[in-house]
């Protein structure tokens, strides 16, 4: 059996999206009028059947021509109309399950596109991108010879819906020693009793976010920033994963620094097993961006259905999408940051200074 799905795809730039024509006769301000005003549009197709021939599976790429500075920079009204007509596309198309990609800030809405198309199921593919970010964790882990039971973690806006959801799921994947950041205390005490409850993990609540950040391995942004960071605050060293939306790390700061590895997205690569036939400038390769994984592992289990929708994602949602990621066999390849792959001689030189810093001073 057949299943279609759709997937809402926009471009980290024009660039991006037009990379097969010249374009040197149009402005960049020119171009991004007149792409604004251009309707979505079908970029391509993705088919594929896996080897045993059990499962055979159809997804089409639509992009509402909207750049990641678009989603950003124009009024959230002019954007919604932008994702109601590419879903209608897909719908058109005979999509029954799409998956928002970049979109996903904009779930608020889902209910309201969901109501206009009777049968048709969404997803944000955050489940996924949770449980990718961990396998992202665990690559880094062996790059810098760290093992996660004495890694320092620290989540900053753990008292958020996400935040919350991903410190519970690091303590059930065997972080130990676990600091909770968030001016909301009393959200903050009633999450450290439900990972310590579930897990045995007593998290360390602090509100001295500076002192706890100059301790962490690894620090996890799951909600806003708290105001006055400078990017200092961060020891030599940290590996810094955001899984907000506010998008922390726009220019200065920690960006700055070459002792810090900043990503907020693992790709994975789709397994060899499944026969892929790609049609779309957006994914030359096998790898993809968790959101469109979760919304292929979905087609592949023939589940049409709302996966993660809401701002409160399930903690037994994530760890479902990771074990049906390792049973179909996708697996972390790469990290990206505001949508650009981070280019693997970046990462061997975070892991080659990280290396000397280790011999020069010796535990």
């Amino acid at each position: 059996m057949e299943t279609t799905f759709a997937y809402i795809a926009d471009p980290v730039n024009l660039e991006q999206l037009y990379s097969g024509f010249k374009l040197s006769f149009w402005s960049a301000a020119s171009l991004s009028r007149v792409h604004l005003k251009m309707p979505p549009r079908f970029l391509g197709e993705v088919s594929w059947e896996s080897s045993p021939g059990r499962c055979r599976g159809r997804g089409l790429v639509v992009t509402g021509n909207l750049t990641r500075r678009h989603l950003e920079g124009l009024p959230r009204r002019f954007v919604l109309k932008k994702l109601q007509q590419a879903v209608k596309l897909a719908a058109a198309r005979g999509a029954r399950l799409v998956g928002l990609g970049p979109l996903s800030p904009f779930q608020e809405e889902a209910g309201l596109i969901l109501s206009r198309f009777p049968g048709l199921a969404l997803t944000t593919g955050r489940s996924m991108a949770m449980a990718a970010a961990w396998e992202g964790l665990r690559k880094i882990f062996l790059l810098l010879d760290l093992e996660p039971e004495e890694a320092q973690v620290a989540v900053v806006g753990a008292a958020s819906p996400r935040g919350a959801l991903f410190s519970h799921f690091l303590a059930r994947q065997g972080i130990n020693y676990l600091s909770l950041l968030d001016p909301d205390q009393h959200r903050l005490d009633s999450l450290a009793r439900l990972i310590l409850r579930d897990t045995g993990v007593a998290g360390k609540v602090s509100t001295q976010v500076a002192r706890v950040l100059s301790r962490a391995d690894i620090v996890v942004f799951g909600g806003d920033s708290p105001a006055g960071l400078s990017g200092e605050e961060f020891k030599a060293g940290a590996v810094l994963c955001d899984l907000s939306d506010s998008h922390l790390f726009n220019g200065g700061g920690p960006l700055l620094r070459e002792d810090l590895f900043i990503f907020d997205e693992c790709a994975l690569e789709v397994p060899q097993e499944i026969v892929l036939r790609w049609r779309c400038p957006l994914f030359p390769d096998r790898r993809v961006p968790p959101s469109l994984a979760e919304t292929m592992i979905l087609a592949l289990e023939g589940r049409l259905e709302s996966y993660s929708l809401g701002r409160k994602l399930r903690i037994g949602k994530v760890e479902e999408m990771q074990r049906l990621s390792h049973h179909y066999g996708f697996q972390a390849s790469g990290f990206r940051f505001r949508g650009r792959d981070i280019p693997s001689v970046q990462i061997r030189r975070f892991q080659k200074r990280i290396k000397s810093m280790t011999r020069s001073f010796p535990n």
